[in-house]
């Protein structure tokens, strides 16, 4: 699904993961309510290829 709006999916590790990744979620709400960005921000994974 995200595949066909332009965006390249990536596997995050399974249900190991989960905790970090809602961590990030709690972070990006903190962000967007707590400062100027509000919700005109995003994460971006960068990699060496």
């Amino acid at each position: 699904m995200a595949s066909e709006i332009g965006f390249e999916p990536v596997d995050a590790g399974g249900i190991k993961m989960s905790e970090i990744v809602d961590h990030m979620t709690r972070l990006w709400i903190g962000l967007a309510t707590n400062t100027p960005l509000g919700r005109n921000f995003a994460f971006k994974l960068l990699s060496r290829d």
